[in-house]
């Protein structure tokens, strides 16, 4: 039995295939006669061929007659003129004929092409959204935006009952009041400065410096509370506001990540942040300034970093809208870490904020206790005094107020004063023993070994920074130490000893050190320099050295 090789039939052309984009071939003879009249949207050939329209595609066809529809999403003229085709011999038909009827006669002469205007009517303009920053989802950790503090302080506070609770409130360190007192100059300087580069979308570098309490950190926030308020009344673009402070961010490149969480809520490696940054602010589509304060900034920043110099490129991108904001206790720290290229190229915009004298703190207090009749005069005057012969530190000041009102409230629930009474002097003095911080209290519980190694640590960090250094090296801490011991004439302790105090300091986390360096390692001081001082200058040991 032989088997025979099929042959391939052709179907037949009536019977349509399945694939409508397809071509099907006509056989018949009807299709080569009809003719059809070209226009300006389509130029047909006389062929065998008949193309069937693909679906996507928006263009219906009604007995030989074309509609063509506009896309939706391309733009078109209000007034639009259609060119209907038919066939020759042979009325328009259905819904084309009913169109051209309510504008042209019924009687159309084969042959010619009837208009249709078909008026549409356009889009309306959408208002422009600004771009937002956006994780990828990829490398997204956590959702969630934070919120910022500048934030939560603009919200009401709950109105207290009694006076003590309105003077408690009026003296907190959170609280930005509305008029800031003796910083009006410095406070116009910063809110220019800022209020510029959001309104032209450009970089900044705003240093500001001064010693601890001065009024940095409370000025910047009073200016970015009042440009906030501007945004909501719509008379000043949209900003986002991240602050950091310079001590919790170990290591420097951690501040990438921080950034980024604060702009987004997500929390990332510092390698993506710091790469997501990058890109953002090289986006010449970026519509959102940037405002970033560091707060302590020459506790993270050194000069082998490389956070500075690419936090100062950002400020320095056409059209990058980065302000940046470092906050300082060091008067040369700026210049110290740049080259003279790199200041010429930056331009870095200084502000010194002085120390406040005890005039000037008396009127601090004095708007801060503003209609509250609670503290005596010479009660306010006192602590101005006090404070400013002490550290010159605002913060102090308010605390020390706190804690009296404390003490006032105390003494009336026992019946000690009548509640009509105010804040005396005693009540201050009371007041000023209880402020004392646990930095404090530790120095002062400390031995006088290692009294004396922080008064050598402290002799030797006044002499380094002037050369733009913040940290010294352990060996020469231990001849500071030894050289003090001479002219006191105490015996010089061993090495295993003074080993021994740094690395008790460093488990208090007041020296920041790598041990196994051992005598090379480099020491820098992570504590609070005014509470070393206040404690080492009240003992007669060390008057002559402190001053």
């Amino acid at each position: 039995m032989t088997r025979t090789k099929r042959m391939n039939s052709f179907p037949s052309p009536d019977t349509p295939k399945r694939n409508k984009n397809s071509i099907r071939k006509s056989v018949e003879d009807e299709y080569v006669e009809d003719e059809y009249v070209e226009n300006e949207y389509t130029k047909d050939i006389e062929t065998d061929f008949v193309v069937t329209p693909k679906r996507n595609k928006r263009i219906n066809y009604n007995e030989g007659a074309g509609t063509i529809t506009p896309k939706r999403n391309k733009r078109v003229d209000p007034m639009v003129t259609v060119l209907i085709t038919q066939k020759k011999n042979e009325p328009l038909k259905s819904k084309t004929h009913d169109i051209v009827s309510n504008y042209a006669n019924e009687a159309v002469t084969p042959g010619e092409q009837p208009v249709v205007t078909v008026l549409i009517t356009p889009k309306k303009n959408k208002t422009q959204i600004p771009k937002q920053i956006v994780t990828p989802p990829s490398i997204r950790r956590r959702t969630g935006r934070l919120s910022s503090s500048i934030d939560n302080r603009i919200q009401p506070i709950n109105k207290p009952l009694t006076r003590y609770d309105i003077a408690r409130e009026q003296l907190r360190l959170e609280e930005v009041p509305i008029n800031f007192p003796c910083r009006e100059k410095e406070y116009d300087q910063v809110y220019n400065k800022i209020k510029e580069s959001i309104d032209e979308l450009n970089g900044r570098r705003i240093f500001i410096s001064g010693q601890p309490g001065t009024g940095k950190t409370a000025t910047v926030r009073q200016v970015i509370k009042n440009l906030k308020e501007k945004v909501c009344k719509k008379e000043l673009n949209p900003f986002e506001f991240v602050e950091i402070n310079g001590m919790e961010i170990k290591p420097p490149e951690k501040a990438y990540s921080v950034l980024w969480e604060g702009l987004t809520g997500d929390r990332i490696s510092h390698k993506d942040a710091e790469f997501l940054l990058n890109e953002m602010f090289n986006d010449e589509d970026n519509e959102v300034s940037i405002v970033f304060m560091i707060d302590e900034f020459d506790s993270l920043i050194s000069k082998r970093s490389i956070v500075f110099n690419n936090l100062l490129e950002w400020t320095a991108i056409p059209n990058s809208g980065f302000v940046l904001i470092a906050l300082t206790n060091e008067i040369r720290l700026p210049h110290s870490l740049l080259t003279k290229s790199q200041e010429s190229k930056f331009r870095l915009e200084r502000l010194d904020f002085e120390p406040y004298t005890h005039e000037q703190l008396f009127t601090i207090l004095k708007s801060r206790l503003e209609n509250i009749e609670i503290f005596a005069k010479e009660a306010v005057e006192f602590t101005a005094r006090k404070v400013s012969a002490i550290s010159q530190d605002a913060r102090n000041a308010l605390c020390i107020c706190r804690y009296a009102v404390g003490v006032l409230e105390a003494q009336v629930k026992n019946k000690f004063v009548s509640e009509n009474s105010y804040v005396t002097i005693p009540m201050v003095l009371e007041a000023i023993k209880k402020t004392n911080t646990p930095w404090k209290r530790y120095i002062s519980t400390s031995s006088l070994r290692v009294k004396v190694f922080l008064c050598s640590l402290l002799l030797l960090l006044k002499e380094s920074r002037k050369s733009g250094k913040d940290e010294i090296e352990f060996k020469s801490v231990i001849r500071k130490y030894n050289k003090i011991c001479e002219f006191k004439g105490l015996p010089c302790p061993p090495l295993a000893e003074l080993t021994n105090i740094a690395y008790d300091l460093l488990s208090s986390s007041m020296l920041i050190m790598d041990p196994s360096k051992d005598v090379d390692s480099l020491i820098k001081f992570n504590g609070i320099e005014n509470d070393v001082n206040s404690v080492l200058s009240s003992e007669l040991f060390f008057k002559d050295l402190v001053g």
